[in-house]
């Protein structure tokens, strides 16, 4: 699975910062990635092609929800992490476009 390629086609209509003056109610999470083999769930809200730099919500999933955070994060970075040789980070095909406060993080 691209990764890159696959967010690349997702993200088209929201650059870097697109969504940076949007309420919490009314952003919009285009793409959903997660681990595998952990607990980390990535939320992107933009994203950058050319330097390959995503803007989203850092799901964690620790008992403490402190740990999870807006931010930005290297796509090619995500793509090339892996546990045992096998790709760790991937995308979820399953999930569909919608306002963040109604994919169920806690806040």
């Amino acid at each position: 699975m691209n990764i890159e390629k696959i967010v690349k086609e997702r993200t088209k209509k929201y650059p870097l910062s697109s969504q940076e003056d949007t309420p919490l109610n009314k952003k919009v999470v285009l793409v959903k990635l997660f681990n595998a083999f952990g607990s980390w769930n990535w939320y992107i809200t933009e994203y950058e092609p050319e330097q390959k730099i995503a803007f989203g919500y850092v799901e964690w999933l620790v008992s403490d929800p402190i740990c999870d955070e807006w931010g930005s994060f290297s796509i090619t970075e995500l793509s090339q992490y892996s546990f045992l040789w096998c790709p760790a980070i991937e995308v979820d095909l399953h999930f569909e476009e919608k306002i963040f406060w109604k994919i169920g993080v806690r806040q």
